[in-house]
Formats: structure tokens, C-alpha cells, sequence
């Protein structure tokens, strides 16, 4: 338990981190397929890390799917050290071509990470967009956890062995995985082609990718047969990846400067869900069978109601809370820099209030000098 809170302690860092940095790295115009190429890193995971745990756990033991684990880790913890840098202005071996077209597409004119006083808070935790945005990754949250915690044992339903639960709960973020990227690319053409407001974009984006998955999932509460139940997850779980051209990637533009900051406040929101969505569907399925009592029923392709019945609540939960907060962006979201994005730092405004206040000293200083000689 100890080390799970460590863990979870440390991947805190991660999304804030990854957002600045993006901030830091991208012009304008490729913002979104790039903030959506690293959100496919979360789903990349499942894909290779579903088959190759359930591979493993079949022919050697599950403890040494924890062994891989952490020696990926750490393998990448080396490459990140070698060429990662926090500014493009840092890195040693960037062309000035590069450098010039980076400062010359800057999404904010205040490059660095405010202080936590600097911060407006009060208009943060009041503006609808970012509300709406908290919203979406509450649901994120939900759904993401709930399977990958879940979804194996969902798998297990229908009969499938450890090495193909593997394979078949790796497929739906493998379609998701080319759903992110390729929806960053659409993006980014529709907006600088102008063919839209980037208000728009972000709520079709969201409002496809959230809508189809929550009709996706509230189809699988009436579903029985094992195929059935995979195509439609794939496809719902896929076509959800549209919403990080919708939401996700918004952070960078609702206030480049406080990216970090707006995406550890919405990294919590879905953590919390993270953290009830594997409860509630862990209650569902143990009290599946009492739950089923009131359903008459045969078997189906050989999976009892009392087997099912418990993922079908899970199904119809998680599709009513995607939808809920699908609405909420869909009226509330904005594709636009607010008013309070961009912070000047307290030690700036201190010195420019200085100099304002130095001029208006020498200008009261003059004018009394000049009435004086007039009046002389």
C-alpha cells in the first residue's frame, strides 16, 4: 500500500511537467497534434503493457510483469535524462532556424512559470471554461481507471485466457492511440485554415469524442455475447480519443502561462474519479449476483446474468456520468485565451509600478517648477 501512494505521489508530476514543456516547445499552429502526440503516451502504456503483463503472468509468473515494469522505467528515466531540456533556449544543439521559429510563435510573452501570489486563483476556480474542463476530466478519469483496472476481469466474463484477456483489453487504446493523433492534426487545420472558431473546434471535438463513447458504454449494459462486447468498447474507448482535441489540449489555450498549473488542478479531478470509479465497479461486480435476482433469465452464449449483470451497472454509471459532463462542456467551453491567462510576475509589476511612479513624480516635479517661473 505504501509504495502504491509513493507512486501515485510521483506520477503527480508528470502531466504538470509534460504541459509546460509543451508550452515551452510549440508554436501555435502545431500546438494541438503536439499536445496530442504526448497524451498518447497515457494510452500507449495499456496497449503494450495489457499483452505483454498478461504473457508474462501466463508462462513465467505475475511478479515478474512488476520487474518489466520498472526496468522500462528506468530505462526511460535515462533517456530523459540525455535529451531532455526544459527550454528550447537550453538545448546545446537546437539550429537558430529552429530557435527563431519558436520565439517567433510563442503562445504567451511570459515565458516563465508564475509564482503561486501571482497566480488568480479567484478567477481560475470561477470561470466556466476551466469548470467545464475540470468536469471532462473527472469523466476521463472514470472511464480510464475503471478499465484499466478493471477491464481485464470484464474479459475474464467471456471465457478468454490471461494471454488473450491481454490482447483483447490492449485493443480499444490501440484504436484510441490513433483517434488522439490523428484528431490533433484535424485541429490544428481546421483552426488555421480558419474554416471555424476555435471554440467550436474545441466543443465538436468533445462533444463527438465524449458522445460516442457514452453511447458505446451505455450499449454494453444490454450486451451478452464476448465479440459483441469488444467491438463496442474499441469503438467507444477509440472514438473518445477526439476528446483530447476537445478538452485535453485546451489548457494550452484557455492560459499558455498557467498551463501547468490549470492541468495539476484538472489532473486531480480525475484522479479523484480514479480513485472511485474502481470502487464503485468493484461493489457492482461483487454484488452482482444479488443484484441480478430480479432478472429472469437464461444464459447467454454462456455468460449468466449473474456474471454480467454487475458490468452492465458499471456501464450504465459510467455512460450517464461521460454524457453529464459532455454537456457541461458542450455549454460552458471556450477555445479562447481568457482575461486572466496571462500573469505578469510580482517582482515586473513592482519594478513597472517604480518607474510609473518615478515619471509621474518628475512630471508633477516640472510642472510645479514651470508654474513657479510663471508666476515669477
Amino acid at each position: 500500500m505504501a509504495v502504491r501512494v509513493i507512486q501515485g505521489m510521483a506520477e503527480g508530476f508528470l502531466w504538470p511537467a509534460s504541459f509546460i514543456l509543451i508550452n515551452n516547445w510549440s508554436p501555435v499552429a502545431e500546438i494541438n497534434r503536439i499536445a496530442a502526440f504526448v497524451a498518447t503516451g497515457s494510452y500507449a502504456g495499456p496497449i503494450l503493457g495489457f499483452p505483454i503483463s498478461g504473457a508474462i503472468t501466463n508462462y513465467i509468473g505475475w511478479q515478474y510483469s512488476f520487474y518489466a515494469s520498472g526496468a522500462s522505467g528506468i530505462l526511460w528515466l535515462g533517456f530523459w535524462w540525455i535529451f531532455a531540456y526544459e527550454k528550447a533556449d537550453h538545448h546545446p544543439k537546437i539550429s537558430e532556424s529552429e530557435l527563431f521559429l519558436l520565439r517567433k510563435n510563442k503562445t504567451t510573452s511570459h515565458a516563465q512559470c508564475p509564482s503561486w501570489r501571482d497566480v488568480p486563483w479567484k478567477s481560475i476556480s470561477t470561470s466556466k471554461p476551466f469548470i467545464a474542463m475540470c468536469a471532462c476530466a473527472f469523466a476521463k478519469g472514470w472511464v480510464f481507471n475503471m478499465l484499466l483496472m478493471q477491464e481485464p476481469t470484464y474479459m475474464h466474463v467471456f471465457g478468454f485466457s490471461i494471454a488473450q484477456n491481454g490482447i483483447w483489453s490492449a485493443m480499444p487504446f490501440a484504436f484510441k492511440l490513433i483517434v488522439c493523433y490523428a484528431s490533433g492534426f484535424l485541429a490544428d487545420f481546421l483552426v488555421n485554415k480558419a474554416m471555424t472558431s476555435r471554440t467550436q473546434v474545441r466543443k465538436l471535438f468533445n462533444t463527438f469524442g465524449f458522445g460516442a463513447e457514452s453511447m458505446c458504454l451505455f450499449s454494453l449494459s444490454f450486451i451478452y455475447d464476448g465479440g459483441l462486447a469488444i467491438a463496442l468498447l474499441s469503438t467507444g474507448i477509440s472514438l473518445g480519443g477526439l476528446a483530447v482535441s476537445g478538452w485535453q489540449t485546451n489548457h494550452l489555450v484557455l492560459a499558455p502561462q498557467l498551463a501547468g498549473i490549470l492541468v495539476a488542478v484538472t489532473q486531480s479531478f480525475s484522479n479523484l474519479a480514479g480513485i472511485f470509479s474502481p470502487l464503485v465497479a468493484g461493489y457492482f461486480i461483487q454484488e452482482s449476483a444479488n443484484l441480478a435476482l430480479a432478472i429472469d433469465g437464461d444464459h447467454h452464449l454462456g455468460v449468466s446474468d449473474t456474471d454480467i449483470f454487475g458490468w452492465h451497472m458499471v456501464f450504465l454509471t459510467s455512460s450517464l456520468i461521460v454524457a453529464t459532463c459532455c454537456t457541461v462542456y458542450a455549454l460552458f467551453a471556450s477555445g479562447d485565451e481568457q482575461n486572466w491567462a496571462e500573469i505578469i510576475p510580482f517582482s515586473e509589476a513592482k519594478e513597472s509600478l517604480i518607474i510609473e511612479s518615478g515619471e509621474m513624480t518628475t512630471a508633477i516635479f516640472y510642472q510645479a517648477t514651470k508654474n513657479g517661473v510663471e508666476n515669477e
